[in-house]
């Protein structure tokens, strides 16, 4: 297969947000990637309030909103919050509302919900966003957050070098680092899901399209056409036999139980007055 030059040049001229990568045709390995729906929903109960950090456009809080009384999604980017609310219209769910909000200070009461979760969220990214949703989570409700493992997209950073480089050597995967960081905060951890799969682009050019929208989306710069070498060695590179690209994806589950009395940091005793 040849690559149409042309066609790339289009592909890389257009304006992106992470929502345009809908408009890419891949397919995931459901064997190995369950869907986030079945992984939350046996954990949710009827009488319960949830809150969505990170929420995007909604569609995880919108699909699960038979499995719990009322729920709340939050972002702090205007336009994920204005598609949730159309895309809450288009489903015609009520149980569910969605506002502008930052994760690391949720205007909302302590203790106010029964659950909370993150997908691809900002919860496992530093300990002022857990606590955050710690305090407004009631003692014994559950946090679930989904983080981006170290192996995600390996194929691209390899050629690329944009944005977190594939790391090679490192002093600790990034499940347990998402694991003391929930252990510090307070939670009993109960699940770990460590999900490694394959995404499967029909072609090229829709790998392509769906990776602008992840880079413009990390605010990340998008290949000049004078890298069109470093496309045909990816398309080399990661082909199968029927050139369809497939990259890795990596997920990161974790889920416990706030605790009423966590453990104090043994590191920082020397701190207390």
């Amino acid at each position: 297969m040849k690559l149409d030059k042309n066609k790339i040049k289009e592909i890389l001229e257009k304006d992106y947000t992470y929502y345009d990568q809908k408009k890419a045709k891949f397919h995931f390995d459901e064997r190995l990637n369950p869907n986030v729906k079945n992984l939350l929903k046996q954990e949710l109960r009827k009488d319960f309030k949830v809150l969505d950090v990170g929420c995007g456009d909604g569609h995880t809080l919108i699909n699960l909103s038979k499995y719990f009384k009322t729920g709340i999604g939050i972002d702090n980017d205007k336009h994920h919050i204005d598609l949730a609310k159309k895309n809450k219209i288009s489903s015609k769910t009520n149980n569910v509302s969605f506002q502008i909000a930052k994760s690391f200070d949720l205007p909302f009461k302590d203790e106010e919900f029964d659950f909370v979760f993150s997908e691809r969220g900002p919860i496992s990214g530093s300990t002022v966003n857990i606590q955050s949703a710690m305090r407004v989570l009631k003692t014994s409700g559950l946090l679930f957050e989904e983080t981006i493992g170290e192996l995600d997209n390996q194929e691209t950073s390899k050629i690329f070098h944009r944005g977190q480089q594939y790391r090679k050597y490192q002093h600790m995967n990034r499940v347990d680092e998402v694991k003391v960081l929930f252990e510090r905060n307070g939670v009993d951890i109960r699940v770990i899901n460590n999900i490694i799969g394959k995404i499967v682009f029909p072609n090229i050019y829709e790998w392509l399209k769906y990776q602008c929208a992840v880079w413009t989306y990390n605010k990340i710069k998008l290949p000049s056409f004078e890298e069109i070498n470093k496309i045909e060695d990816f398309f080399l590179t990661n082909r199968n036999e029927k050139d369809e690209i497939v990259i890795t994806k990596h997920r990161i589950w974790i889920g416990g139980v706030k605790q009423a009395n966590p453990p104090e940091y043994w590191e920082f005793k020397h701190f207390k007055k």
